[in-house]
């Protein structure tokens, strides 16, 4: 765990020095173009925690109005549960209620911003490509900015790629295992925790299982401290990772045979 740790930070650190133009993490701004990134779906309100006057459907485009930062919820998504002796955290999400418009219904209202997003949902990615996936929908949305390959095989390959809007990706194989490293600069926390739960089902698997599985299924770790937040997540035969430090995300899938 310690040798991850510090591998992410080495990361974060040669990342720093790129020279790229970072900024500190903001909220909603009017006008901002924002999406919905739950499968289930995302309750429209009347006002922030009212009555529910519509239902937003993945993918859905938003307008931010305006911003209701005094209104912080947590919401429970991960459940904590026991079994075989052993004990798996729980994990929840924090968020406001943003006013919006929503263009496609006519219609504005508040929307809890732990499953919206800036980013534009993957939408076309097939289980088992995630790969391939990612690469696509990065150079799709921000463009390719520069490609760092060695002329190994798919069983030693080396990949590191940096697109347009900062987003760095780093991609490493041998004969069984992955090893995936995206560092986003900018990114709230929660985003990239949709994405993943979007990607991989955690929520859906995790609360309907509760580790009874062939494979070990649950949250490994759950820290958080001042300016630091990581959450690790086993799934079958990966690990899922999450780790903020400051203005970074860190997200890593690592795993294999």
């Amino acid at each position: 765990m310690k040798k991850v740790v510090v591998r992410l930070l080495v990361l974060w650190i040669i990342f720093m020095t790129m020279g790229q133009s970072l900024y500190a993490q903001k909220r909603y701004l009017k006008g901002d173009t924002l999406y919905v990134w739950s499968r289930q779906g995302l309750f429209l309100r009347n006002e922030p925690n009212g009555n529910q006057i519509n239902s937003l459907q993945f993918s859905t485009l938003v307008i931010a109005l305006e911003d209701e930062p005094d209104n912080q919820i947590q919401l429970e998504v991960i459940k904590s549960y026991e079994s075989k002796g052993k004990s798996y955290p729980s994990v929840s999400l924090q968020g406001n209620y943003v006013n919006v418009q929503v263009p496609q219904l006519g219609q504005a209202g508040y929307v809890f911003d732990a499953y919206i997003s800036k980013y534009p949902p993957i939408l076309e990615l097939e289980k088992d490509q995630y790969n391939e996936g990612f690469h696509n929908y990065f150079s799709k949305e921000f463009g390719l900015l520069k490609e760092f390959k060695n002329h190994g095989d798919r069983e030693n390959l080396r990949l590191k790629i940096i697109y347009g809007n900062g987003i760095n990706y780093n991609l490493k194989t041998t004969a069984c295992c992955s090893e995936e490293v995206i560092i986003f600069p900018d990114m709230k926390y929660t985003e990239a925790y949709i994405i993943l739960n979007t990607l991989f089902e955690f929520e859906e698997v995790i609360n309907k299982t509760k580790g009874v599985q062939p494979f070990y299924i649950g949250v490994v770790e759950n820290y958080e401290s001042s300016g630091e937040r990581k959450i690790l997540i086993n799934k079958e035969l990966f690990t899922y990772g999450i780790h903020q430090i400051e203005n970074y995300t860190i997200v890593t899938i690592a795993g294999g045979d």
